[in-house]
């Protein structure tokens, strides 16, 4: 019986009618290969029953951080923990900041892989806009994924109870005697700001408080989170909106709060 032809990247080209630098490039999920091609290649390997060749051992252990920006208290505190984690057990940590920037995480993403990392976490990062070009052979977790979890089910990741996070404000507020509370969320919705919302709304409505939609401000995002919520109280104020309690859903939103309260 005549042995099955051994599958390799040139007789994947060769299928394809493409280059073998475009089969290497899928295989090693560059982002820069069109989608129809990528399909093509996947679908080839699949049918062929390809195996890719195991990731050489590395000279030294690395894991990749994404995080979407590295001015915020929060993630200067998670980046710094996780370092501190693996630093414990011989690892290093190589950190890439998105600054939220459209595009940027698939370019942090693939300058990780080229150094060889083997694992990446991402901290408040999308998972759906990205899911193609994960590296097979190579874990990844997330921190708080911005896709909502029906859409996540399956991946490796970690999320905070934001319902609960929301309760727990609106407890606090509560106690000191707040019955009209002023809510600065943001403009750009996400199902943490959604459930955050609903805890804190929820333990109000047990008290018979309703907040009003006049006193849930959408903070538009343009500007830093510090000098908006600055600025919007500002405005509140001058026009009279009363009010005797913040839920701030960012700390930069509360201390610009604070600030514009203290000007005021």
């Amino acid at each position: 019986m005549a042995q099955r032809k051994q599958t390799t990247v040139r007789s994947i080209a060769e299928e394809c009618g493409l280059s073998t630098a475009t089969v290497s490039r899928v295989l090693n999920n560059d982002a820069n290969v069109a989608e129809t091609t990528r399909k093509r290649i996947l679908q080839a390997l699949e049918e062929s029953g390809y195996e890719a060749p195991a990731l050489p051992e590395p000279k030294v252990h690395k894991i990749g951080v994404v995080i979407v920006s590295g001015q915020s208290d929060y993630f200067h505190a998670v980046l710094a923990q996780i370092g501190m984690y693996f630093r414990a057990l011989g690892v290093s940590t190589i950190a890439m900041n998105t600054e939220g920037v459209p595009g940027h995480l698939a370019i942090a993403m693939n300058t990780l892989y080229d150094s060889n990392i083997q694992g990446l976490i991402f901290v408040s990062c999308d998972y759906l806009s990205i899911k193609d070009h994960l590296h097979s052979k190579i874990p990844h977790v997330w921190v708080d994924c911005n896709d909502l979890p029906a859409d996540t089910e399956g991946i490796c990741q970690v999320q905070s109870d934001h319902l609960i996070s929301g309760s727990m404000a609106a407890q606090t507020l509560i106690e000191k005697g707040c019955r009209n509370p002023l809510v600065l969320t943001n403009a750009r919705a996400s199902h943490r700001g959604e459930e955050r919302l609903e805890g804190f709304a929820a333990e109000f409505a047990a008290k018979d408080i309703h907040i009003s939609k006049d006193h849930i401000i959408a903070l538009p995002g343009v500007k830093s989170e510090v000098t908006e919520s600055q600025e919007m109280l500002h405005y509140l104020v001058t026009k009279g909106v009363e009010f005797d309690g913040i839920f701030a859903m960012t700390d930069n939103k509360a201390i610009g709060a604070y600030m514009g309260c203290m000007k005021m």
